[in-house]
């Protein structure tokens, strides 16, 4: 090799979709050189660019080619850096070549624990997440993201863990919850499938009737008449009956 190869390294960067996160992979370009000895090209990778060059770590001989593939890079990685050094068949070096940098979006886990009751969709938080994405879609009918759905809030403004979605009964359902940061990069989704039942359904406005038991001056007997979970007893308020009135539910 008579002279030393000057090398431009250009990190292609694939242009995405604002809801979805890119994979860990980059690929690099290069202007083959017209050297008529040239063999191929030693491929340099780190986790930044500060690394010094005696400490660059070589991550792949390739051929005579102008474009390489990286589809090893670590997951917990957040850039990655790019080195080339040309080489001919008597095994001269280049120099290293100007350095090549990629940043990956960082996704969010997906939130844990969703379920739905009394009329409550539920999940647990997500550290980081600055918002959620909630879908729910009834089963049976048309889907398309969003604008068929009983409940989307399509730029994912859910700042909460819950949401209070109206559902009917005996009905089936596909559900899904994103978290996304403060870009609106969205993670995976988890969800459930399930169908509305009594338990699930939100409970209508309990009918109370109380009746004095004779003899028994401090308690009296509440009758709820219409469903209620057991659980939403508890926060019945009624100043005419006393701390020790027994609560009944009827289902």
């Amino acid at each position: 090799m008579k002279k030393i190869i000057s090398m431009l390294v250009v990190l292609v960067i694939v242009s995405l979709m604002p809801l979805v996160a890119e994979a860990k992979k980059a690929t690099l370009t290069w202007t083959l050189s017209t050297e008529e000895d040239l063999e191929g090209y030693q491929v340099f990778r780190e986790r930044t660019c500060s690394v010094a060059e005696d400490e660059r770590t070589q991550l792949q001989i390739i051929g005579k080619v102008n474009t390489y593939e990286d589809a090893t890079v670590p997951e917990d990685w957040t850039e990655v850096c790019y080195w080339l050094k040309a080489r001919d068949f008597t095994g001269n070096k280049s120099a290293f070549s100007n350095s090549a940098r990629k940043a990956f979006l960082i996704l969010l886990p997906a939130p844990g624990n969703l379920k739905y009751v009394s009329g409550v969709f539920s999940w647990d938080a997500v550290v980081g997440a600055t918002g959620y994405l909630l879908r729910v879609h009834e089963q049976g009918t048309p889907y398309t993201p969003c604008q068929s759905m009983v409940f989307c809030n399509a730029l994912g403004t859910l700042a909460g863990t819950s949401q209070a979605v109206a559902l009917k009964f005996n009905t089936q359902y596909d559900v899904w919850i994103h978290s996304h940061d403060v870009n609106k990069v969205f993670g995976p989704s988890s969800g459930i499938s399930f169908k509305t039942e009594l338990d699930n359904v939100p409970p209508k406005v309990p009918v109370l009737s109380i009746t004095k038991i004779v003899g028994e001056d401090s308690i009296v007997m509440i009758v709820i008449t219409s469903k209620v979970h057991c659980d939403d007893v508890a926060l019945i308020q009624d100043a005419t009956v006393p701390e020790t009135a027994i609560l009944t539910c009827v289902r």
